[in-house]
């Protein structure tokens, strides 16, 4: 996901294209159904991906057809600049929360991801539209562990086997075994590890806010486990869109036309 603020390239392309053309549309932007975006000459980049025989009554579709992203957006059954600032509005939002939590998954996201319209666009039978979606998000990092083994855990608690834990939970396993093996408290301290994705292992053994349980081989071990630092992302992603009858386009990239952009999804008829 890049995060980037200048855009000054990008205008210029989209003033060259509007040609004067007010953003203030009346009526449908995609009048001709049958259109073929392989006439599109408005750029001097041409996509070669819309040259295919993929086609469904009429209409030619690219060779990547179907395509879709399976978010809870209606794509409507006909666009016009209203309906497509705010299809591409809400679809723009969902994308990338989507995506940031797939990307930030053990982050906080103390900021949902919000989209704003900057700028559309008319490019013969097709329509350019520029957004900005802003968001953040936390996680605690630089992570303490101290471990001491114990005679007995707590009723309310279930101990999780050190040995079951993943990798990424593995200085929690190697501190429990070098406590146990050592018969005393040991301290560790890691500036990288993020917290939750650490304490989410052994949330089955959490006794209180900070003390969390495991066993190793049948010896309880008490982890006191804190945070005392966070990172924090102020998110800040400018997309554009390339709609026109068959597909819906998407690009971060400032350098690439936006009837060069991804397909996001394939318009059905």
């Amino acid at each position: 996901m890049k995060i980037r603020y200048d855009t000054m390239k990008r205008r210029h392309y989209l003033a060259a294209v509007a040609s004067g053309v007010s953003t203030g549309l009346a009526g449908c932007v995609f009048e001709n159904r049958s259109f073929d975006e392989t006439n599109n000459t408005s750029h001097t980049n041409t996509n070669n991906t819309n040259q295919t025989s993929n086609s469904h009554e009429g209409l030619v579709y690219p060779d990547e057809c179907p395509v879709t992203q399976d978010l809870t957006v209606p794509i409507p059954s006909e666009f016009d600049e209203e309906t497509a600032i705010s299809f591409v509005s809400e679809y723009e939002e969902e994308y990338t929360t989507k995506s940031v939590n797939v990307q930030y998954k053990y982050w906080d996201i103390t900021n949902e991801p919000s989209t704003s319209i900057e700028h559309t666009t008319v490019d013969n039978s097709a329509l350019i539209v520029e957004t900005q979606t802003i968001w953040s998000g936390s996680t605690d990092v630089d992570v303490e562990i101290r471990a001491e083994p114990r005679n007995q855990t707590p009723d309310s608690v279930d101990p999780i086997n050190v040995e079951e834990l993943s990798e990424e939970a593995s200085p929690a396993r190697n501190i429990a075994h070098d406590a146990v093996d050592e018969d005393r408290v040991k301290r560790w301290r890691d500036r990288t590890q993020i917290y939750n994705k650490l304490t989410e292992q052994i949330a089955s053994g959490q006794s209180n806010t900070d003390e969390y349980y495991v066993t190793v081989e049948d010896t309880p071990v008490s982890l006191t486990i804190t945070s005392h630092s966070t990172d924090i992302i102020d998110g800040n992603i400018i997309a554009w869109y390339y709609i026109d009858d068959v597909v819906i386009r998407r690009t971060e990239d400032e350098d690439i036309y936006p009837n060069e952009g991804s397909i996001v999804e394939c318009i059905s008829d």
